[in-house]
């Protein structure tokens, strides 16, 4: 938010034509940003790639390994950087450092957790040894109420309403760090609205356009995403 009003208050910048945009967790976080009261007025547009809408289905999808969207779940192998930061994110809610370490001993060994752990690091392990997508959701909700209060916080669905901005989203289709059908259900959730524009990829690898496709699918791909940076600097020029 800061950023974006020192942007804006430079004399050589249109201050009636500044946009954010942001990459992976970053595009989530900018969402975010541009639902804050200071600027959500003064946010032209917000171009998110690859971002995720809520962070609680993140992490859903993460520890069960499959992606879903409009009623349908299917199998999804996730980054292992996506499993490595939903597992220190989950860690960090239990309090107690020994037991966070005796957690995480359990967890590489592979064995069954000790019967004095607390409910809360009960509920981690559960989360943490691939559960199935509706046993992950329900462990979710047993999380400690702070720890839900902050996932929310991180998430463009919370305070979607305030999302002023005229949105364009980027996904690749096989990304395994973050789910494109997370840019499907944001873009779901402001159907209602005009000045919203979703593309799909095949040729990237989460933000590298590095995926090998045929000659004539690359072509059509790179006109794709001519059209969505053609897009984006239309409503900031």
């Amino acid at each position: 938010v800061r950023g974006f009003e020192y942007l804006r208050a430079l004399e050589m910048v249109d201050n009636d034509r500044v946009g954010m945009a942001g990459f992976c967790v970053g595009a989530s976080l900018t969402m975010v940003a541009a639902q804050d009261e200071r600027i959500r007025e003064d946010v032209r547009v917000v171009n998110s790639f690859g971002g995720y809408y809520n962070a609680q289905d993140l992490i859903a999808s993460v520890v069960s390994g499959h992606r879903f969207y409009d009623g349908e779940a299917r199998p999804w192998e996730p980054d292992s950087l996506s499993q490595e930061v939903v597992q220190l994110h989950l860690l960090e809610s239990v309090e107690d450092p020994d037991e966070r370490d005796l957690l995480v001993k359990t967890l590489e060994q592979g064995t069954d957790p000790p019967d004095n752990l607390s409910d809360n690091a009960d509920i981690v392990h559960a989360l943490l040894s691939s559960p199935d997508l509706e046993t992950a959701y329900l462990l979710l909700e047993r999380l400690p109420p702070e720890s839900l209060a902050t996932l929310k916080r991180i998430s463009p669905s919370t305070n979607i309403g305030d999302l002023h901005a005229k949105v364009l989203a980027m996904h690749d289709r096989e990304d395994k760090l973050v789910p494109s059908e997370e840019s499907r259900r944001l873009v779901d959730a402001l159907e209602s609205r005009r000045g919203i524009h979703y593309t799909e990829f095949s040729f990237f690898d989460h933000l590298d356009p590095t995926r090998p496709v045929g000659r004539v699918e690359f072509a059509k791909e790179g006109f794709k995403l001519f059209l969505h940076m053609y897009r984006i600097m239309r409503e900031l020029s």
